[in-house]
């Protein structure tokens, strides 16, 4: 049957009522659906358009009136935009987050509200409970039986498989496939986009994120409820209404707090204290310190019910004790403790139990909760079980016990005498004890699995007597041990990589031993002023770093080879294998450092010499064929640069007073970073910033010079504010990239926002792991150039050349910015350079992401935070459009607010985190014009930065106060 020429019309049926129609039913709204013709349309496609355009309109409504929607509204939309409805194609979305996070509930509202633009859609729930009850087969009947309208039997997986991809390749479905965890269930159910007809979209949701990168198209990784949505869902639950009783709103924070923005915590605990009344709300918070709600932790524990045996331990270790530990750190004692990390951190954090923020292992506050319910659930009543100690209420019980324990991880501080009960703990596999107290170890500890025994700032003069062994032993670690005198006998372990020796002030004696140690890496001796003589090194084949920083006492050094002669000299020949070197601060003059030593280093990438009295150094610098990074900084009586090696890429001569020439710059074809501001004018300077700008836009690579001599350097650039640059026709074709000036610059970070006519906002970030950034007192003339070139942005999403004809630039916190289009010339083939750029461990290309909201800013930051020859790391930022961004001259208490939060956060010394304990050692005043650092251990008690003075004999805060664990 045809409906031939026929026109429907649904009219709006409030006209004529008293308020005029400004107030309807959802009845009569769903009624304002304007008029459709209808055409030579056969009779069920006509009623099948009318039931899907009605039935999109009430889909319209249902959010509005749906208590539990709440907290999902911008996720919905979120998600919405991943499944792209109607652009056609099969697509496969995954909803991946932690256990209660709300993503069955997103799943369910998305099929409720998506359905009537699809033939038809069904929700397959708890697909992992359900295949752990049921077989596969089970749950492919269950979906064919829902989507056919009939009974299905199967006589195996593989009909089943057949009949979805036969049966559903012409239907156009929402299918919702909740809680899987395993990739077969999806080769069951959902084995690829050809099993279904054009325009179906597949919703997966799971706790592990491995189960979807295989198939989806997107996956959308589940955020909790902001603070404001976490006080509505529970508001809703606890009171049954949005707004709390006013005697009970600090409770219901304290409670939202608690939840930390999980969904179904929120729910339970709401639904728990539903028509309580307020002591009893108190008695229920009281108790969730000790007994977690089981309704919440049954829930979270599912994820961790799926990891192997080595998983759970690996989880557990990190959720009792190295939560919020740099992730690099917390690899090197877990690797040492024969954990396979990487691979089992990737595990975990797919499976949402952790996440790695910023380089920092973490966690949500619950999923810590059930980890130490899980270790302390076992045996609450009975500290001596368990199988990882940290809290100081078990710490103080177990002291008391004598009897053989089964502990494998024990984190202690301040306990002022050793338990004899440590010499019980046999299983034991790492030992953090802040504050060892003056007892040796004794003769009866000999942990077998013992892998990392770390025993900072402890006050014994001895740490064992004589011979003990330790077979497995890989890390040890004294920093801070202020009362060392010597180190103990190695000859019992043999496996050992990791030696911390760090602010060990009154260590005399390294012990023989440790020139036997073939498997040592790293050692770190900065700040040991008294040791004299380091003993023979005969077997250390693999040892990587020595750190001497700060070793004022060290006269005799042995030469490294196997068969010893009598001859020492001041400083060893060095290993050949040794990639970093820092012998800064170490007095070095004339004639110190010799060609024979140069010589040996034939892999060293990253040399750091400043701060030393030599004038001159030795040519065979230029010998070292892979050295990437020079620091000659402060060096104040060098007074020229011998030529150095082709493979520079980074040099830093900053406060080098007397150093009036640099020689020929353009030479070296890698270097791109070079800072060499100064008190004085440096002769040629225009001569260095044009060569190294030449070489770099040869080579279409970021590049960024800081010299001395202010205007004069960069005068012949136009300044003002903010710069729109009007780009010329075939800009493309004729220039290769922006040169970005300043001199005399006030403020620091510099921040340069950047806009094209797209509405395309750019957001720069430097790379994590740059060394160090340089800056100059105010009284100094300098320029600062950076070059950004367009090949960093071409393989950008969403920079497209062809569209954009406007550029503008602000940067805040400079009065004279200069920028210019930098043209094209004799551009070379690029191929020769890439090798270099491999596996650099301290270097890296700019990049630049392009972001599609208008609202908001990318920024450029060039941080050149002058605290000694510490620094403050660039960090990218993104800010709302309409902020103002942060000023430096603020009131002195909010900048030193500001000043803390800064060095506790970012600084960082050779890829190493500074950790808590910076906080207070460091005092900043307004402006950063004033370090100071309390002693700690070091014959350092203060260290000044002078800004107006242009004195630069500032010791290095960071070598002063820490870089790390290790």
């Amino acid at each position: 049957m045809l409906f031939l020429g026929w026109t429907f019309i649904v009219s709006d049926t409030t006209t004529g009522r008293e308020d005029g129609g400004l107030t309807k039913t959802p009845e009569e709204r769903t009624s304002t659906i304007r008029e459709t013709a209808v055409t030579s349309m056969h009779e069920a496609k006509c009623i099948k358009e009318i039931v899907r355009a009605i039935s999109s309109r009430l889909s319209s409504l249902f959010s509005n009136d749906d208590e539990d929607l709440i907290g999902m509204e911008t996720r919905l939309e979120d998600l919405e935009s991943k499944l792209k409805i109607g652009s056609g194609g099969v697509r496969f979305v995954g909803l991946w987050g932690v256990g209660g996070s709300g993503k069955t509930t997103l799943a369910s509202f998305a099929c409720k509200k998506f359905s009537p633009d699809f033939d038809d859609h069904f929700i397959l729930s708890n697909i992992r409970e359900e295949s752990s009850k049921h077989d596969l087969k089970y749950l492919q009947e269950k979906l064919l039986s829902r989507i056919l309208k009939t009974n299905v039997n199967l006589d195996s997986e593989e009909e089943g498989r057949h009949m979805i991809k036969k049966r559903f390749g012409y239907k156009n479905l929402l299918i919702v496939l909740d809680d899987v965890d395993d990739l077969k269930q999806l080769d069951e159910l959902a084995g690829s986009h050809d099993w279904f007809g054009k325009g179906s979209r597949i919703i997966i949701t799971t706790r592990d994120e491995h189960v979807v990168t295989r198939d989806a198209d997107e996956i959308y990784n589940m955020s909790l409820l902001s603070k404001d949505e976490a006080i509505k869902l529970f508001n809703r639950h606890a009171y049954r209404k949005f707004k709390p009783v006013e005697e009970y709103e600090s409770l219901s924070l304290d409670v939202v707090s608690y939840a930390g923005g999980l969904p179904l915590a929120l729910k339970v605990l709401g639904s728990s204290l539903y028509d309580k009344d307020k002591n009893e709300w108190i008695s229920y918070l009281a108790k969730l310190r000790d007994i977690p709600e089981p309704k919440i932790m049954d829930k979270l524990k599912i994820s961790y019910d799926a990891l192997q045996s080595h998983e759970k331990d690996l989880f557990l270790d990190i959720a009792c004790v190295l939560r919020r530990w740099p992730q690099e750190n917390a690899k090197m004692v877990l690797d040492a403790c024969n954990f396979h990390t990487v691979i089992g951190v990737r595990e975990l954090v797919q499976k949402s139990l952790i996440n790695v923020s910023n380089g920092i292992f973490d966690m949500h506050d619950l999923i810590e909760e059930m980890a130490h319910y899980i270790v302390i659930g076992e045996h609450p009543k009975h500290p001596e079980r368990l199988s990882r100690v940290w809290r100081v209420k078990d710490v103080s019980d177990i002291c008391s016990i004598d009897k053989k324990m089964v502990i494998v991880m024990l984190s202690l501080k301040d306990i002022p005498h050793l338990p004899p009960i440590v010499a019980n703990m046999k299983k034991l596999r790492w030992i953090y004890w802040e504050g060892y107290p003056e007892s040796s170890l004794p003769k009866n500890f000999q942990p077998t699995n013992l892998g990392c025994l770390m025993l900072t700032m402890g006050r014994q003069k001895v740490l064992w007597q004589g011979y003990k062994h330790l077979p497995y032993l890989r890390i040890l670690d004294l920093r801070y041990s202020k009362y060392l005198e010597r180190t103990p006998d190695f000859n019992g372990l043999p496996l050992l990589e990791r030696l911390n020796l760090k602010a060990c002030v009154e260590l005399i004696e390294i012990h023989s031993s440790i020139g036997y140690l073939e498997r040592l890496v790293f050692i770190d001796m900065e700040g040991c002023s008294k040791v004299q003589m380091f003993p023979p090194i005969m077997r250390m084949k693999k040892l990587e770093t020595l750190k001497l920083f700060g070793c004022h006492g060290l006269k005799k050094f042995p030469i490294i080879q196997t068969n010893m002669d009598k001859s020492y000299i001041k400083f060893p020949k060095f290993p050949f294998f040794l990639r970093k070197l820092d012998l800064s601060w170490s007095n070095l003059e004339d004639g110190d450092i010799s060609s024979d030593i140069f010589g040996q280093l034939l892999n060293l990438q990253i040399l750091d010499l400043g701060v030393n009295k030599f004038s001159r150094l030795d040519s065979s610098l230029s010998g070292l064929l892979h050295l990437k990074s020079l620091d000659i900084s402060d060096c104040c009586n060098l007074v020229e640069l011998p030529d150095l090696p082709s493979s520079i890429c980074i040099l830093k001569a900053t406060g080098c007073d007397s150093l009036e020439n640099v020689g020929d710059l353009s030479k070296y074809k890698y270097l791109w970073k070079v800072s060499l501001w100064r008190e004085h004018k440096l002769i040629g300077g225009e001569r260095v910033l044009h060569s190294i700008l030449q070489r770099n836009i040869d080579e279409d690579r970021f590049m960024s010079v800081t010299l001395p001599g202010g205007p004069q350097v960069t005068n012949k650039f136009p300044y003002r504010r903010i710069i729109t640059l009007q780009l010329p026709q075939n800009w493309k074709k004729d220039f290769i990239g922006f040169l970005v000036c300043a001199d005399n610059l006030q403020n620091d970070p510099y921040i340069i926002f950047i806009n094209t006519n797209t509405s395309m906002a750019m957001e720069y970030s430097q790379p994590d792991h740059w060394e160090e950034f340089d800056k100059n007192p105010e009284s100094y003339d300098y320029a600062l150039v950076g070059y950004i070139p367009f090949g960093s942005l071409q393989d950008t999403p969403g920079w497209n050349s062809a569209y954009i004809d406007q550029i503008s630039f602000d940067i805040a916190g400079i009065s004279n910015p200069k920028i210019a289009l930098v043209p094209r010339k004799n551009k070379r083939d690029l191929k020769s350079r890439e090798k270099m750029f491999d596996d650099i461990e301290f270097e890296g290309q700019n990049t630049f992401t392009i972001k599609g909201d208008s609202k908001v800013f990318g920024m450029i930051t060039w941080s050149h935070g002058y605290i000694g020859r510490g620094f403050i790391p660039t960090k990218m930022q993104v800010i709302d459009g309409d902020a103002e961004p942060p000023l430096i001259d603020q009131e002195h208490d909010e900048v030193k607010e500001e000043s803390e939060r800064i060095f506790s956060a970012y600084v960082k010394y050779r890829n190493k985190e500074i950790r808590d304990d910076m906080k207070r050692w460091m005092r900043c005043s307004r402006r950063v014009e004033i370090l100071e650092l309390a002693t700690v251990g070091t014959e350092v008690s203060r260290c000044s930065g002078y800004r107006k003075n242009g004195n630069r004999g500032v010791a290095n805060l960071v070598n002063c106060i820490g870089d790390g664990v290790f």
